[in-house]
């Protein structure tokens, strides 16, 4: 056996490991199928079933694998219209990696078999590798014409996956919502007249009053009947009529006045909970108050109610002082046209000063927007600075981790050869201690890591919560690619090796390290696959955590509202999702040039997963915000990374081989960097912006209706309280009449 490529992992314990990840995943699909089927549990496993507010029964799916039935029949454009893009995209990720991996198995088939009978008296999982042929050996030649092959399907399928994408990006763009009439413009000069450039960017259109009819420019304003609605947003807008602006609202400086509406609605929502409990019972609900050494027992109701008028009054006395205006504001235009061409025009010399559309409203990270841009930038830097020092950070307990999968060689370090006697040990026990136990660790590790992910990129001061979601998918796949990938793969010894090669470390070395290391490495990769699909999906699907700190919840209350809300689901967030499944996508690739035994195991994980996602998409998550399915070209470049960086893997082993000929792998590293270049460029207008040819007639959609949508929430009092617009003073005039005898207006 080749001494570049010595690695540990014999077939007994990788077979002992699959039957009890095995035994794990029908015991939580049991479960699951059990606890789901309760009459007690449906509303909580099918939330969504149950969220129409009607009374009607839901349908459940039917038979024991029912749910999967429906979830692989429901057409993309179902998931769409009831889950937004971003959810669709995920799915179409997790489809299309699906396709990608059945169409290796023909190639990786035949090159298993070629490895498997290879003459370099390898033994275990490393035999079916290319560590089992020698550098000489025609076989050889096989693997380099395969690896054209397999670099060609991946970029086919990403190719399919960007045309879905542009598709219905289309559809978003040209959707009649508030975003695509608005567009949003930072760090605006003081020096800039905003409202003149916006005024000669709609004169170029053509303009239609809300009744629908046609007005000439400079036309009296009294002649235009509103139809309906106002036609005047607020102030002195209505100079904009007979214009395609809306209206222009600027983004204020009211941290205090957001906190305190925070707060009224938290307040408004126990006040809520507190009547249904009275009309329920007939009790008058009490709760506690003060410290925890002085703890008094108050009437909920008028204790409730007087906290709201005390919010109202702070809220409306700094309504009163006027607050500070920032750089940042929303443009609102009569077409989605007029919208598109605003964003594509610059309104200052400065390009960073290009428009951008609106992301959704309840998107918008409004305490963000008074950021000043050098602040940002200052920060960014600062965020930058943190995530580096997190992430050589976290390499520590990785490598200590990836130590535990080979007590052989941990048990040459002085003070620790008690575990060279492991091959003493039974079989389970060592396959246990080796194989499962280490993934088990590294991905509960991983689990703390989006919160601490959030919160440095939180430094950036994104505007929306969408735009946050961008930075922490590129900055997680980067810590599961470092940090899983490649130190598991060099066991801890990167820093060595940095430290060895620093400022002398070329390309040629860089790619004889991972040739060396990473082949060897392939048993650990395939346990940590194996447990992600088999353990972890299957547990997140049951959610038993959840179940039992709901019913403890509902145990505890009183009232129908707060049962309700117990049950609620947290919101999926895509950027770990996509980690995870990136990090086995880059996984995936690496191997299936030199083992693509590992596949096997890749497309069961995407398998399992996919009809997992599609069941929490549909019947519990309920998204947060949603993004108009920007995270899409992110995951596109992360996929090529993996590619070009499996790329450079394959260059290392041949080299390490001895195989002249390796230098042909050369031209498919620059086809694919190239293909990343022209794809985003190919895609990019017709996804960013909406084609001319695809815009709504100007009778069809009218964006006068969302003329206050993008007004700052600390400004409009109609956004304070949750559920639609309450009137707060018939309420507290109501007493204790229960709140839902409440109409509308």
């Amino acid at each position: 056996m080749s001494s570049h490529f010595q690695s540990t992992g014999t077939f007994d314990d990788f077979w002992i490991l699959l039957a009890f990840d095995t035994f794990i995943f029908i015991g939580a699909l049991v479960l699951f199928k059990i606890f789901s089927q309760l009459p007690s549990n449906r509303s909580f496993y099918y939330p969504k079933l149950y969220a129409d507010g009607t009374n009607e029964k839901p349908t459940l799916p039917q038979g024991y694998f029912g749910w999967i039935k429906d979830c692989l029949h429901l057409p993309d454009e179902k998931i769409f219209e009831r889950c937004g893009l971003d959810s669709l995209m995920h799915i179409v990720f997790l489809r299309l990696v699906c396709y990608m991996i059945v169409s290796f198995l023909p190639f990786a088939l035949v090159i298993i078999i070629i490895n498997g009978t290879g003459d370099q008296n390898v033994t275990g999982v490393p035999k079916l590798s290319l560590a089992n042929i020698a550098g000489d050996s025609p076989r050889m030649w096989i693997h380099l014409t395969f690896s054209y092959a397999f670099t060609i399907i991946t970029l086919y399928w990403l190719y399919k996956g960007y045309q879905i994408y542009e598709k219905f990006r289309i559809i978003e763009n040209s959707r009649d919502l508030a975003h695509n009439y608005t567009v949003l413009i930072r760090d605006v000069p003081p020096h800039v007249n905003l409202e003149k450039v916006l005024l000669n960017i709609a004169s170029n259109g053509t303009y239609i009053t809300p009744t629908g009819e046609n007005l000439t420019p400079g036309e009296p304003v009294d002649t235009i009947k509103p139809n309906g609605f106002d036609v005047v947003p607020l102030g002195n807008e209505e100079k904009y009529v007979g214009t395609g602006l809306v209206s222009l609202h600027w983004a204020v400086d009211a941290k205090m006045a957001r906190k305190l509406q925070e707060e009224k609605r938290n307040i408004f929502k126990k006040l809520r909970f507190a009547q249904e409990h009275f009309e329920k019972t007939g009790k008058v609900p009490y709760h506690k108050v003060g410290k925890f050494w002085n703890l008094q027992r108050v009437e909920s109701i008028p204790t409730y109610q007087k906290k709201l008028q005390d919010l109202d009054a702070e809220i409306n006395r700094l309504r009163n002082n006027l607050f500070g205006t920032t750089s940042s504001g929303f443009a609102t235009f009569q077409s989605i046209g007029m919208a598109f061409q605003c964003a594509q025009t610059l309104i200052h010399d400065d390009p960073r000063t290009l428009p951008k559309p609106a992301p959704y409203v309840i998107d918008i990270l409004w305490d963000n927007l008074r950021v000043p841009k050098k602040r940002r930038l200052l920060m960014t830097c600062v965020s930058f600075l943190a995530f580096f020092g997190l992430l050589f950070f976290w390499a520590i307990p990785v490598g200590f981790v990836q130590a535990l999968a080979n007590l052989n060689r941990l048990g040459q370090v002085p003070g620790l050869e008690f575990l060279a006697k492991t091959n003493n040990w039974p079989t389970v026990v060592r396959a246990f201690i080796q194989g499962f136990l280490p993934s088990l660790v590294l991905i509960i590790f991983y689990a703390l890591l989006p919160k601490i992910i959030v919160y440095v990129s939180l430094l950036q001061s994104p505007h929306s919560t969408s735009k946050l979601e961008e930075i922490c998918t590129q900055a997680f796949f980067m810590f599961e690619f470092i940090n899983v990938l490649l130190v598991s793969a060099l066991s801890g010894g990167i820093f060595n090796i940095l430290y060895t090669f620093s400022g002398d470390l070329g390309a040629s070395e860089i790619a004889n390290l991972l040739g060396s290391t990473i082949p060897a490495q392939s048993i650990f990769f395939i346990n940590l696959i194996l447990t992600y699909a088999l353990v972890t999906c299957p547990v997140h699907a049951l959610r038993f955590p959840e179940l039992v700190m709901t019913k403890i919840k509902q145990f505890l209350t009183g009232s129908e509202g707060e049962k309700k809300e117990a049950e609620k689901p947290n919101p999926p967030y895509y950027f770990s999702l996509y980690g995870v499944e990136l990090l086995v996508f880059s996984i995936t690739m690496t191997y299936v040039f030199t083992s693509p035994f590992v596949i096997l195991w890749a497309f069961l994980f995407f398998a399992i997963t996919y009809v997992y996602t599609i069941n929490y998409i549909i019947y519990v998550g309920v998204p947060k915000v949603q993004g108009k399915g920007n995270l899409w070209p992110i995951v596109v470049n992360c996929c090529l990374i993996s590619l070009i960086f499996a790329q450079i893997t394959l260059i290392g082993v041949l080299s390490l081989k001895g195989f002249p000929e390796g230098a042909a792998v050369s031209p498919m590293l620059f086809l694919s960097i190239a293909f990343a270049f022209w794809i985003h460029k190919h895609f990019r207008h017709s996804c960013d912006y909406l084609p001319a040819s695809k815009y709504p007639s100007n009778t069809e959609f009218l964006g006068f209706k969302y003329k206050d949508s993008y007004l700052d929430p600390a400004l409009d009092s109609r956004r304070e309280l949750p559920d639609g617009d309450w009137s707060l003073s018939n309420f507290l005039e109501a007493g204790y009449t229960v709140i839902r005898s409440i109409s509308r207006p």
